[in-house]
């Protein structure tokens, strides 16, 4: 029994270490990145917010009453991607409405932006799913947070990830030097974490204008979609303890921690968050 216990005890130790030896090195492998602060072309994109309390029947009606458009649309390439979701009820503080699902479509031609919202909106007001509308909101795809598939391997390990959604309400009179930070650190830090293969998927969007919403619907201004395969979480666990805090010293100054840049954000932002799951079916993309 005890030579057993021994040889678990081994093999546990030996598993463990190889595994940190392989992340080491790994990371050993890669030069720090070079962050650029360009903003990219045709970088916009429209979020259609709905909530339901049944998912089956949510997708039932979107594909047979709205997605045909939406289809169509991206057949005469006004949209190049579409990303459905679902998750939890979410809410905000002295708000009555929650929102469950949100449609991104990510638009090629910025031009037509008020054409398609209106086809968009007119075919939800004649829709099943009028009652379940939400917002429709112009969203611009942050500075060097348009992470969309795995690096490795790509669309093909989309369908593997756990995802969060992540809508950010930020306060008015600090956005601003949020936004920076953003831009400074989280951009870098992230496509440093995606550049390992130790992330999937980091999208983020600034809110540009809302559009239409039901009377006392919370406006978020980030919307942030994340993804992990669960490789990659394990792999990115050593990542936060050693790699953020470098970058956060880069952006931010000598003796600044991730965590500490968290908790001065938390201070000026409240995040409203869930694991959500992506509708594969009705994802349209080129």
């Amino acid at each position: 029994m005890k030579n057993k216990i021994k040889w678990i005890a081994v093999t546990i130790i030996s598993v463990v270490s190889v595994f940190l030896l392989f992340v080491f090195i790994e990371d050993q492998t890669f030069e720090p990145i070079i962050f650029d602060n360009s903003q990219p072309e045709n970088s916009k994109s429209l979020f259609l917010t709905w909530e339901a309390e049944d998912d089956t029947l949510f997708w039932a009606d979107y594909e047979k009453q709205i997605y045909p458009k939406v289809k169509e649309l991206h057949q005469r390439q006004l949209i190049t991607a579409v990303f459905p979701f679902e998750h939890k009820s979410l809410g905000y503080i002295n708000h009555d409405l929650k929102w469950t699902h949100c449609v991104v479509l990510m638009l090629h031609d910025t031009e037509k932006v008020s054409e398609i919202s209106s086809t968009l909106l007119s075919l939800i007001e004649a829709s099943d799913l009028k009652g379940n509308f939400r917002a429709l909101d112009l969203m611009t795809l942050q500075k060097g947070l348009d992470m969309f598939y795995p690096l490795k391997n790509g669309r093909s390990k989309a369908t593997k990830m756990n995802q969060t959604i992540e809508y950010v309400f930020s306060n008015p009179e600090s956005r601003s030097t949020y936004y920076h930070d953003q831009y400074i650190f989280s951009g870098p830090a992230m496509k440093d974490l995606y550049s390992r293969d130790k992330a999937g998927r980091f999208i983020g969007f600034e809110l540009e204008q809302r559009i239409h919403s039901k009377e006392n619907m919370p406006e978020w201004d980030l919307i942030h979609i994340i993804g992990f395969t669960s490789w990659q979480e394990i792999k990115a666990i050593p990542f936060y303890y050693r790699i953020w805090n470098k970058h956060a010293e880069r952006a931010f100054g000598e003796g600044m921690t991730f965590d500490k840049k968290v908790a001065e954000w938390n201070n000026i932002r409240t995040n409203v968050k869930s694991s959500t799951k992506q509708n594969f079916t009705l994802t349209l993309r080129r």
